[in-house]
C-alpha cells in the first residue's frame, strides 16, 4: 500500500468518525501509549483491568521507571560461593522481609492479568516459586499446583530427573493435580540453566498433554542459557530482572 492510499483511508475515517473514542482508560499520553502497546496482545477490557492499579502508582514515565529492575534488585541479596564455590546465589527470599515482596508480586500480577482467561492452572516450583505462584494464583482465582522435589508429595506422582548448575535432582507433581489438555502457567523465582523448569515442562506435557502458555520468573540469569532453552520450545518467557554472569 502506497502513501497516497494510506492518506485516502485516513481521510475517509476522519470524515466518518471525526472524534474517535478509544475504550482504553488513560489520563495522559504516556498512559495511552502503554495501553495501546498492551492491547496488541490482549483485549481492551483486559488491558484496562491490568492498568487500573498500575497507573495509580506508575502513571508517568518517571514513576514507571522507578519501579524497574534496579529497584527490585535492591531487595535481592547475592551470596558468593553458595551452595558451591563459583556460584553467585541470588537469594529472592531476602525480599520477603521488605517491600520488595510487594513489588515482586505486583510484577507477576501486572504481567499475567491480561492472560487470565487463558490460564487453567498455575504451577509453582519448589520452593521459592511457591511464594510468587501462590500469591498470583490467589489474585487471579486460579488453582495452584505444587511442583516439588522428589519424595515431598504423597500419593501417585509423575516426575523427571534433571541436572542443576551444581548437581542433579528430580521434580514431581501429583498425578491428579492437572487435567488433560489444560492451559498451564509455570512460576519460579529464578531461571539459571533452566533444568528445573524444563523438567517441569516435560512432565506436564508428557503426562497431561497440557499447553504451557508461559513461564514467569522473578530473576533470569541469561548467560546460563535456561531462558533461551525455554523459548526454543516456543514457550513465552517472562522475567522482572536479569543478572549477567552466574
Amino acid at each position: 500500500m502506497n502513501k497516497d492510499n494510506i492518506s485516502s483511508i485516513f481521510k475517509i475515517l476522519r470524515k466518518n468518525n471525526p472524534s474517535p473514542v478509544t475504550e482504553l482508560h488513560y489520563k495522559n499520553t504516556f498512559q495511552l501509549l502503554i495501553a495501546v502497546i498492551l492491547s496488541a496482545q490482549a483485549t481492551d477490557k483486559s488491558v484496562n483491568a491490568a492498568t487500573k492499579d498500575l497507573f495509580k502508582i506508575a502513571g508517568t514515565p518517571k514513576k514507571m521507571l522507578s519501579m524497574g529492575e534496579t529497584k527490585l534488585k535492591d531487595y535481592i541479596k547475592t551470596y558468593p560461593d553458595f551452595p558451591v564455590k563459583g556460584v553467585q546465589y541470588r537469594d529472592t527470599a531476602s525480599m520477603c522481609n521488605s517491600k520488595g515482596l510487594h513489588l515482586a508480586n505486583k510484577y507477576f500480577y501486572n504481567t499475567f492479568l491480561k492472560y487470565k482467561a487463558n490460564i487453567d492452572r498455575i504451577v509453582a516450583i519448589d520452593s521459592r516459586g511457591f511464594i510468587f505462584g501462590g500469591t498470583l494464583a490467589y489474585r487471579l482465582s486460579r488453582p495452584l499446583v505444587l511442583a516439588r522435589k522428589a519424595g515431598k508429595l504423597p500419593g501417585f506422582t509423575h516426575g523427571q530427573e534433571y541436572t542443576l548448575e551444581y548437581g542433579t535432582a528430580k521434580i514431581e507433581l501429583q498425578a491428579d493435580s492437572i487435567h488433560t489438555g489444560e492451559k498451564v502457567l509455570i512460576i519460579d523465582d529464578l531461571c539459571a540453566t533452566g533444568g528445573t523448569i524444563l523438567a517441569t515442562i516435560n512432565t506436564i506435557q508428557k503426562n497431561w498433554d497440557a499447553e504451557i502458555i508461559g513461564v514467569g520468573c522473578l530473576v533470569n540469569l541469561p548467560e546460563l542459557g535456561g531462558s533461551e532453552r525455554i523459548q526454543s520450545l516456543k514457550i513465552p518467557f517472562y522475567s522482572a530482572v536479569e543478572y549477567q554472569g552466574t
